[in-house]
C-alpha cells in the first residue's frame, strides 16, 4: 500500500484502485509533505462520500505499533487526541476521526496569539505525563548534526562549541526535568481544536513520541520553527517570535539553557537537506541559517559552561 500511496500523480487508475477502497474509503488528499513519506503517509479520506477521516500508513511495524500504543496512553490519561475509528492491520494503517485545523494558517491570522497559547499549554500538559528528573542527554537532532559535521568538516565551525561541551553535561551528571512529548515539535505537527470559544492544541505525530522531552526544550524547538512563517509574512513571523518570548516564563539557567538548546535543535533538524547542499556545493543557500546556528551555538555553549560551573560549585559544597 505504501508504494501505491507514494504515487506523485493521483491518476484515475489510482483513485479506482485506492488500497483503502475495500474498506469503503475514497481518497481525498495527502496531508503530509513528500519528504516525510519514508516515515508515514497521511491522507484525508472520505467514507460514504461525505464523512471525513484521516488515514496514516506506516512503512514498518514498529512505527505503526507505536502510534497505537501512544494513542492508548493518551486516551487513558484523558489527553486530547484523534480517536481511532478503524485499524487496518494488513496495511499498517490507522483510520482516525478528522479533528481540528492546521496551526500554520492561524499563525498568520488575528488569532495567532491564542493559537500559540494553546500550543504552549499543550506542551506544558504533556510535560506533566510521567515527569521525572534525569541526567542530561544530547537531543537526537543535534546528535545527527554532530555526526554530519564529522563527515563534512566544513560544518564543524558552526557547531563546534556546543558539540564539545554537551557531552560534559552528561559526564558531570547534570540533571533536568523531563516529561512526555514529541521529538519534532514543529508548527507543522500541531492542530488546533475550537471548543466553546476556547483553543486546544494537539499533535498527531506519535511515531516520534518520547517519554523524555523537556518542556523548555520543546518550546524552544517550536519557537525556532516559527521561522517558516517569514516566507509568507515576515511581519507575522516577527510578531509571533516576540509574543512567544514574552509568554515563556524562564526562571533559572537550566530552563534558559533548555529553551535555546531547543531552538538550536530545531535549526539543526534538517540533516538530509543540509547534507545534499554540502554534496552539491550549494551551502551558500543555507548561509543565513548557518549563521543563526553559529549564534545559537555560542549562546547554548555559554549557558552550558555556566551550568557546569554551578555543578562544580555544588560538588565543592557537598
Amino acid at each position: 500500500m505504501l508504494e501505491e500511496l507514494h504515487n506523485c500523480h493521483v491518476s484515475q487508475a489510482f483513485l479506482e484502485g485506492f488500497p483503502l477502497r475495500k474498506y469503503g474509503y475514497t481518497f481525498d488528499a495527502r496531508l503530509n509533505a513528500k519528504d516525510s513519506w519514508e516515515r508515514k503517509v497521511v491522507c484525508s479520506v472520505l467514507k460514504d462520500g461525505a464523512r471525513r477521516f484521516v488515514s496514516t500508513t506506516y512503512p514498518d511495524e514498529e512505527r505503526y505499533l507505536k502510534f497505537l500504543e501512544v494513542s492508548s496512553i493518551l486516551k487513558e490519561c484523558g489527553r486530547l487526541h484523534p480517536e481511532i475509528f478503524q485499524v487496518c492491520e494488513k496495511e499498517r494503517t490507522a483510520i482516525c476521526h478528522y479533528i481540528g485545523e492546521f496551526l500554520s494558517p492561524l499563525l498568520l491570522s488575528e488569532e495567532a496569539y491564542r493559537a500559540i497559547d494553546a500550543v504552549l499549554g499543550y506542551l506544558a500538559l504533556l510535560d506533566t505525563m510521567f515527569p521525572r528528573k534525569e541526567i542530561f542527554e544530547v537531543p537526537h537532532t543535534l546528535r545527527g548534526f554532530f555526526q554530519l559535521s564529522d563527515q563534512y568538516p566544513q560544518l564543524l565551525p558552526f557547531i563546534s562549541e556546543t558539540k564539545g561541551v554537551l557531552p560534559r553535561l552528561k559526564e558531570k551528571g547534570v540533571c533536568f526535568y523531563y516529561g512526555s512529548g514529541i521529538e519534532d515539535p514543529d508548527i507543522k505537527n500541531f492542530r488546533i481544536v475550537r471548543e466553546d470559544g476556547r483553543f486546544q492544541a494537539l499533535t498527531t505525530d506519535y511515531d516520534c513520541w518520547s517519554d523524555k522531552v523537556n518542556y523548555y526544550w520543546a518550546t524552544g524547538y517550536f519557537y525556532a520553527s516559527l521561522r517558516w512563517l517569514a516566507k509568507v509574512s515576515p511581519e507575522a513571523s516577527r510578531q509571533c517570535d516576540e509574543y512567544i518570548l514574552r509568554a515563556i516564563n524562564v526562571d533559572d539557567r537550566r530552563e534558559e539553557f533548555m529553551l535555546w538548546l531547543g531552538a538550536l535543535s530545531g535549526y539543526c533538524g534538517y540533516r538530509r537537506v543540509m547534507e545534499e547542499a554540502v554534496i552539491e556545493n550549494r551551502m551558500d543557500r543555507f548561509q543565513g541559517k548557518l549563521e543563526i546556528i553559529n549564534e545559537l551555538d555560542d549562546k547554548v555553549s555559554h549557558l552550558a559552561y555556566q551550568l557546569l560551573k554551578m555543578e562544580e560549585g555544588e560538588d565543592d559544597g557537598r
